[in-house]
């Protein structure tokens, strides 16, 4: 499969996931939006750095900033289904947060929905660089985020900047995957990048809803009448990511070399 070609279904993707999160702001529609974007960035890097850049500086700053307005939403959609398992779990009821937390969620759909009424997605690119240009910048990135992520892994406390990488690291490998089958990493290093990616993301999930409740407790403290209640709520937040802390140690301790076949070998 050519880059081209792969860039090609990337648009169709975005387009339909677009379509289908502006149908109901669903939030699995809404987390799809985001994939694609994220894959379809990574893309366009490895198009830059071959030298047949579709975006200009300024279009890729548009698209970002729609990103963010697609991540702020998910967010609170999160947020609100982690209340709901919360809530079974402690059987307790936080109306008053819940209220808060889908009131915000109506604005920012209002935000998402005009965001991503307009977006200019360029549908195809000038198909003139050669095979092996396209394979050398897509090693040259992976080389790049290879060794961000390896010290990112040494870093500490820097949890979210090792979450981005390691988003940008798997969807780097998808596309030489992609256009090269057979080279990029072993099984066994794929697997345990995807589950990195997953506990960061649970912690990543309470840290904002811990931000959230937070800022809610704060702004909401002369109305809240029972603070107790929201008490045990950030304390059983805490636990759980401690425990999602731990486990997050445990599996980066494994440092599995990301490598067997990481060059392509073209004839």
């Amino acid at each position: 499969m050519t880059l081209q070609f792969l860039y090609g279904l990337r648009i169709k993707r975005l387009e339909h996931d677009i379509l289908r999160a502006l149908d109901d702001c669903d939030p699995d529609a809404i987390h799809d939006v985001r994939v694609s974007i994220r894959r379809m960035l990574m893309l366009c890097s490895v198009l830059k750095e071959s030298g047949k850049a579709p975006y200009s500086k300024k279009e890729l700053r548009i698209l970002k900033k729609k990103f963010s307005r697609a991540g702020a939403l998910r967010d609170i959609q999160v947020q609100l289904q982690l209340l709901n398992l919360w809530e079974d779990k402690l059987s307790l009821r936080f109306d008053a947060y819940r209220n808060h937390l889908e009131r915000r969620a109506k604005t920012l759909q209002q935000y998402f929905t005009t965001a991503f009424l307009t977006i200019n997605l360029k549908k195809t690119i000038p198909d003139i660089v050669s095979r092996i240009t396209y394979c050398r910048a897509i090693e040259k990135e992976l080389r790049s985020l290879d060794d961000d992520f390896r010290f990112a892994l040494q870093g500490a406390g820097a949890l979210h900047e090792l979450r981005i990488i390691t988003k940008k690291l798997k969807y780097m490998l998808e596309i030489q995957q992609s256009c090269y089958p057979g080279f990029g990493s072993t099984e066994t290093f794929r697997k345990h990048l995807a589950k990195i990616q997953d506990l960061l993301g649970a912690w990543h999930d309470i840290e904002m809803g811990l931000q959230h409740v937070n800022y809610f407790v704060k702004r909401h403290r002369t109305k809240i009448e029972d603070h107790a209640l929201y008490d045990n709520l950030i304390a059983f937040m805490q636990r759980e990511k401690e425990t999602v802390l731990l486990e997050i140690r445990s599996e980066l301790q494994k440092q599995i070399p990301i490598k067997e076949l990481l060059s392509v070998v073209l004839s």
